[in-house]
């Protein structure tokens, strides 16, 4: 190959590859638009076709990851779609970097790299049928003396056409790849107009942004929250954190808190999204400081204690003053200015309740969501209409409570009261229904017991522990050397029972184990244990008195019949 051909080949590798490494300071992953609020243009202008500087991908036949079957349609699908989510995929990129230099003046440096993955990934994903995994990004080429030569196996390689016959001739290595798809420069021109409106719209945004907190920060205004990002995660965790407020600004602060991602930068978001992080603490924050200068200084001796910093536009202004005049740059990201009104509704609905205005009146009445929803469903929304319901309850005699459940059942019984009949004559219907069924349940229940107590009049309680403590029946029948039974005879029913066994004879509670005995009984155990004393206690069921009481230290028996 003559040396001409070399030096052109190595230099077909992208200004944000090969050499110069920028790759990795700079990666691909990075959006050129970085503003929750950019959007791409609609209607854009369609880019002249070129196509010399047109892209085709390749991938490599042996790539596990991206082995394909064909569709009834002829379409080419991954054997693995899950498998390239998650593991993603290496590629590289081979072009004459000169030939693109109108996409890095349209949409930024790194255009070249960032738009081209993104069209490497839409390639993949028609494959796969849904979300690719990451992209890593390789060198392509390399000098061998008088050859060049692949510098790793990539399985995707963007080739411009223009350099396609000369790498395939130069770089035996190449023919493992095969065709996949073409990208048109067109596509690419495109959407690099695209990035350079998004670009200009969040350099819009973000000056209206500015424009708008100095405004609020110089009112001292509380109509309106900010944030500060001051940190990056660098765990799956993410810690907001603000000042200790209540009321309406600390429903406000939540609300702003609970909306997360949604008003941090694209950087941030990818962050996260890499990281997985979630939101850590209560209410979504991580920790609430009494004050900015007890937050400051904190902050200073632990900074991953706070990732985003929410507050009012006046604290958030004097914070950014404090970091500029300390650490000598602009160390932080400016987030969404947003209505703190905005945010307490976000509070509101999160909370279970339809708005704001329901939220304040739940707390006008000492009531909750539900409560709020019920008198909503009766036609009471708002204060006045309760007071008024409450003045009309009282006047009834129905209740003298100020309490929200009250009032609900005073409006349920007048409706259920009919022609002839008032709210307080139903609720004292039903009071008797309940007491009359009250006591029908406790003859029964008397009933129940009087046949128990008949079956059984007796109830024998074996503890074993110490000090008057039961500590475990069982240690009592398993000594050292030896082991024993709990003999029991209970009406009809002859049992013996090993130490595994003791609870078919009754339940183990913290008193000891409870046996329930047939008016003719007898009981007999012998204690095992060194330094537990076995306990036996009889009670007649009808008068609660002890009728047999007897305790054995080791070796020593309880018995007892009737």
């Amino acid at each position: 190959m003559s040396a001409s051909h070399r030096a052109l080949l190595l230099t077909t590798l992208s200004a944000l590859l090969a050499s110069t490494g920028l790759v990795h300071a700079q990666p691909a992953a990075a959006t050129p638009a970085d503003s929750p609020a950019a959007s791409a243009p609609r209607g854009a202008p369609q880019a002249a076709a070129n196509p010399a500087l047109d892209l085709v991908v390749f991938i490599l036949r042996e790539a596990e990851v991206l082995r394909t079957v064909k569709s009834l349609d002829g379409s080419q699908r991954l054997v693995n779609p899950d498998g390239l989510a998650r593991r993603g995929y290496q590629y590289c990129m081979v072009v004459y970097a000169e030939d693109y230099k109108g996409l890095n003046a349209a949409a930024g440096d790194n255009a070249l790299q960032v738009l081209g993955q993104a069209q490497i990934n839409n390639v993949l994903a028609g494959l796969a049928g849904g979300k690719v995994g990451a992209a890593r990004t390789s060198d392509c080429l390399q000098s061998q003396g008088d050859q060049v030569a692949l510098v790793s196996s990539p399985e995707v390689i963007a080739v411009q056409r223009k350099a396609l016959a000369l790498l395939k001739s130069s770089v035996p290595e190449f023919a493992r790849y095969t065709p996949l798809q073409e990208v048109r420069y067109e596509q690419l021109a495109q959407a690099a107009d695209e990035a350079k409106a998004r670009r200009q719209q969040a350099a819009l945004a973000a000056r209206q942004r500015f424009h708008l907190f100095e405004e609020k920060a110089a009112a001292d205004s509380r109509d309106h929250l900010a944030s500060l990002t001051l940190g990056y995660p660098s765990d799956d965790k993410l810690r907001y954190c603000t000042l200790e407020y209540n009321g309406d600004q600390g429903a406000a602060v939540i609300g702003y808190a609970h909306r997360g991602a949604d008003f941090l930068s694209a950087n941030m978001r990818a962050r996260i999204e890499d990281r997985k992080a979630k939101q850590e603490g209560r209410n979504g924050f991580a920790k609430a400081f009494a004050s900015m200068d007890v937050f400051y200084q904190e902050q200073q001796k632990n900074p991953g204690q706070c990732h985003v910093f929410v507050d009012f536009p006046k604290n958030i202004k004097v914070l950014m003053g404090a970091i500029e005049r300390d650490q000598g740059s602009r160390k932080y990201e400016l987030n969404e200015v947003v209505p703190a009104q905005d945010m307490r509704e976000v509070w509101a609905r999160r909370a279970g309740y339809p708005d704001w205005a329901s939220s304040e009146f739940a707390d006008a009445i000492k009531g909750n969501a539900q409560q709020v929803k019920a008198l909503g469903e009766r036609g009471i929304t708002t204060k006045a209409a309760f007071d008024a319901a409450l003045a009309e309850m009282k006047a009834t005699r129905y209740a003298e409570s100020n309490e929200v459940r009250e009032v609900l059942a005073y409006l349920d019984d007048k409706k259920a009261a009919g022609k002839g009949r008032t709210a307080l004559m139903v609720k004292q219907e039903r009071e008797r229904a309940e007491r009359a069924a009250t006591e029908q349940r406790a003859a029964e229940q008397r009933r129940r017991q009087a046949e128990y107590a008949r079956e059984f009049p007796y109830t024998a309680t074996l503890s074993c522990g110490m000090g008057g403590r039961h500590i475990n029946i069982a240690a009592c029948f398993t000594g050292k050397y030896t082991k024993t039974q709990l003999e029991v005879r209970n009406g009809t029913t002859y049992q013996m029972l090993q130490a595994w066994e003791l609870g078919q004879a009754g339940n183990e509670t913290g008193e000891g184990l409870v046996i329930p005995l047939r008016p003719n009984f007898s009981l007999k155990a012998q204690n095992t244990s060194e330094s537990l004393i076995l306990a036996l206690t009889i009670k007649d069921n009808a008068t609660g008195r002890v009728i047999y009481e007897k305790s054995a230290a080791q070796f020593g028996v309880v018995n007892a019949r009737n």
